[in-house]
């Protein structure tokens, strides 16, 4: 798969992955968190005008992230 993601994309999905970790590690209510989930998606792919279903499948994973080391492996995966 050719790139699709740039340098300033890149750290802002960054940054939202540290968003998700702070989140779980903070707040207790399951809504909050559903919320807190859905907004970082939809910020993380907003980023970009067109997504092909391959490129959608690679970022849809965000949302799973609940600590440091999944963030990891997602942001390696990218």
């Amino acid at each position: 798969m050719e790139p699709f993601i740039r340098n300033d994309q890149y750290n802002f999905i960054t940054y939202q992955t540290q968003v998700l970790i702070n989140g779980y590690s903070t707040v207790n209510d399951l809504g909050v968190l559903q919320a807190l989930k859905g907004l970082v998606k939809d910020k993380v792919t907003n980023l970009f005008d067109e997504l092909s279903q391959a490129q959608q499948n690679l970022l849809d994973p965000i949302g799973n992230i609940r600590d440091s080391d999944q963030a990891e492996d997602y942001l390696i995966g990218l």
